[in-house]
């Protein structure tokens, strides 16, 4: 197998550098999905921080103004219930999301281009 592979080679160097860019291609496009994938999660994680910061700010402000809302506009205390417990809730939630998110390298892509091509390769009459 390495002397046809070796005779491939000599005989038309365009196919090698035609397979090793294509390899490095797919290497590309793992590292920047996995890239990407970071991005995503640390994005999650400091809006999941803000989210509890800002939960924990509303929820500051709604207990000061408990006392004088509801007599100056009784159609609208609800919001100082709702605002800080959907701010709250939404924080665990983007930290599980965040969480969820796999990161790894998958060279499932490349392993089968390269089983294929020296398959073809060894296949090939030279």
């Amino acid at each position: 197998m390495l002397l046809v592979t070796a005779k491939s080679v000599l005989k038309q160097p365009k196919l090698l550098l035609l397979l090793l860019t294509s390899y490095k291609n797919i290497i590309i496009q793992e590292y920047r999905d996995i890239f990407n994938a970071m991005k995503m999660r640390f994005m999650l994680y400091v809006l999941s921080i803000f989210f509890l910061g800002l939960g924990l700010l509303s929820c500051v402000v709604s207990l000061l103004l408990w006392a004088a809302l509801p007599i100056l506009n009784p159609q609208n205390y609800w919001l100082m219930i709702v605002l800080p417990i959907s701010l709250l809730a939404a924080s665990p939630l983007l930290l599980v999301l965040a969480n969820r998110l796999k990161i790894q390298l998958n060279f499932i892509e490349i392993r089968k281009k390269i089983k294929l091509n020296t398959r073809r390769i060894c296949q090939t009459a030279v």
